[in-house]
């Protein structure tokens, strides 16, 4: 997957090609996988998700930014 110019070997179009096939596979194999790594939530933030707005709001003192 080489060519001469000049006395010099360079790669040629298949060799590109094929490269550039195994990057595409290695990047769709690394994007499976990142598909099933779980998401990075505190527990607090889960609790606080559950609970109606108004009693969070209540409880925690926070005041919504505008």
């Amino acid at each position: 997957m080489t060519i001469e110019l000049g006395g010099a070997a360079l790669p040629s179009l298949t060799g590109f090609r094929v490269v550039l096939g195994i990057d595409a596979g290695a990047a769709l194999f690394a994007l499976l996988i990142a598909a099933f790594l779980p998401g990075s939530a505190r527990s607090g933030d889960r609790q606080l998700a559950r609970r109606p707005i108004a009693r969070t709001f209540a409880r925690t003192g926070r005041r919504l930014r505008r």
